[in-house]
């Protein structure tokens, strides 16, 4: 889903993230993902969601 900026004003916002992820097979895998920050405030300080 994108959500554009209100306004026309450009935002980005870095997360601090952990991924586990599994290289045995043809792909990596993603087993776990852990976001370290809160994203909807994130989002909410950019104006992205009210």
């Amino acid at each position: 889903m994108y959500c554009a900026p209100p306004q026309g004003k450009a935002g980005s916002a870095w997360l601090a993230q952990t991924y586990v992820v599994r290289c045995d097979g043809d792909r990596p895998q993603i087993l776990l993902h852990l976001s370290h920050e809160d994203e909807d405030d994130a989002m909410r300080e950019l104006g992205l969601i009210g």
